[in-house]
């Protein structure tokens, strides 16, 4: 399995979405898709140059010396994937099939992948993976709250000779060979992982031992498949929606009472909403924390910014997604029997700012990170030649 994202040329908003993606494929074609032959590395490490938007982490990636091209780094995906267009700009019609022909989603419904490709070289910054297979795959059907062009994602086994580093406060990530992490970093806190081709922890929720992917490219906190194993499904609300390369879904979630562990880190009352397919520990669940991958000796790494009990907020959502287009944000889902209904928009409305900030200010901007704390929020909103404010009450607190 395998969490991808979508290259975006539109882009949408979503608060609580999973915007990445599983892909299922046989035992004997996966294995191909694995580590590069050579991972070469500076002896300090290589700084990855990324940017954190949205929770999650980009990068410039120069493939066969051309480039750059923006990628993530998704610790989900089993696979390395380049959009199919970005593939045939670098190699043509060389793109070979070899019986790939569709992947499975979150969902259970599918879509089309179109081959593979051998890269000799992928850098970012100054590492360098050698001799690597990776997906092609139409990667523009949906986009998810960044604003920015897409065109890959950097999977989780390219690390496989390396520590990958993911530094949530400092924005920043890195990759090291291991003396020179245990020179840097020393012997933080640990936990085992226990996948081979991708990070899998053990978290005690409720009572029950459940297994959870670590994953970098999900933009959320604790996401579980079988949400009803922990409530009765009364106290797990409709709290908005995801979208993923194969449709849209609904979102629930509750609050578990308690507290959850996760090595040093500590959750009072952590939200758990639900997931389509496994159980997801996405890169907000990090917020607080440098965290480090170790495959070789199957070890995440967690150093957190301090010993504070991690306290998640309020759930904020409107029921909505929204496409981020140059004259403003619009609903790209029906708004029908839903909050922005109710305040009185409309389907073809724009807004073009929140609280006065201007929507085209707010691309690494996630609605989640902009609302927090707010109990409502003024949306500037342009409906033809006429522009208006609207007060949106956008608190909704999970009991």
């Amino acid at each position: 399995m395998a969490h991808m994202i979508k290259r975006i040329q539109r882009c949408c908003l979503e608060v609580l979405c999973l915007i990445a993606f599983l892909l299922l494929l046989p035992g004997c074609v996966s294995t191909r898709f694995s580590a590069p032959a050579d991972l070469a590395l500076p002896p300090g490490g290589a700084d990855l140059g990324a940017e954190l938007c949205n929770g999650l982490l980009w990068v410039d990636v120069m493939i066969d010396g051309r480039g750059p091209y923006a990628f993530l780094i998704d610790t989900g995906a089993e696979i390395t994937v380049i959009d199919t267009a970005v593939a045939h700009e670098l190699f043509g019609e060389s793109i070979r099939s070899a019986g790939l022909s569709r992947a499975q989603g979150a969902s259970g419904r599918t879509a089309r992948l179109d081959g593979w490709i051998r890269v000799a070289e992928l850098s970012v910054g100054g590492m360098v993976a050698r001799e690597l297979d990776v997906i092609a795959m139409d990667l523009s059907r949906v986009a998810d709250a960044l604003g920015r062009p897409f065109d890959g994602v950097v999977g989780y086994p390219v690390f496989r000779d390396a520590v990958l580093v993911v530094d949530y406060p400092n924005q920043s990530a890195a990759a090291l060979s291991h003396a020179a992490y245990d020179t840097l970093h020393g012997a933080p806190a640990s936990i085992p992982l226990l996948g081979g081709s991708h990070p899998t922890v053990e978290i005690d929720l409720a009572g029950r031992s459940l297994h959870f992917l670590v994953d970098t490219g999900a933009n959320t906190r604790f996401a579980v498949e079988r949400l009803d194993d922990l409530t009765d499904g009364s106290n797990a609300p409709v709290v908005g929606r995801r979208r993923g390369v194969d449709g849209d879904s609904m979102s629930r979630a509750f609050r578990l009472d308690g507290i959850v562990e996760l090595g040093p880190l500590r959750y009072q009352r952590p939200i758990i909403q639900s997931a389509e397919k496994g159980n997801t520990l996405g890169g907000r669940a990090f917020s607080d924390a440098r965290i480090a991958f170790d495959q070789r000796r199957k070890l995440l790494f967690i150093e957190p910014r301090n010993d504070a009990v991690i306290h998640m907020p309020a759930i904020q959502m409107l029921d909505v997604l929204f496409e981020k287009l140059p004259d403003g944000w619009m609903p790209s889902t029906t708004i029908t029997g839903t909050p922005i209904e109710a305040y009185g928009l409309h389907e073809d409305d724009r807004i073009i700012a929140l609280d006065g900030i201007s929507t085209a200010e707010l691309l690494c901007t996630s609605f989640e990170t902009f609302l927090t704390g707010k109990t409502n929020v003024t949306a500037t909103v342009r409906r033809g030649t006429t522009t208006f404010d609207v007060q949106l009450d956008v608190r909704r607190e999970l009991k």
